[in-house]
């Protein structure tokens, strides 16, 4: 296995690093954003306008 890494060189363990870093930032934003999307149409706060003294 350290062979194998030692064969594909510094360069491309470097860019293989990175892309992986991106990747998992890209997939975390998707499911954070995802998750608020979603939980977002449960929320109910505003349905109410007299409970919290808006007058429309």
């Amino acid at each position: 296995m350290i062979k194998n890494l030692k064969n594909l060189g510094w360069k491309k363990l470097l860019i293989y690093s990175i892309s992986i870093v991106i990747v998992f930032i890209v997939l975390g934003f998707t499911i954070m954003f995802g998750t608020l999307l979603l939980l977002d149409q449960f929320d109910n706060r505003y349905q109410d306008p007299e409970t919290y003294g808006m007058d429309n």
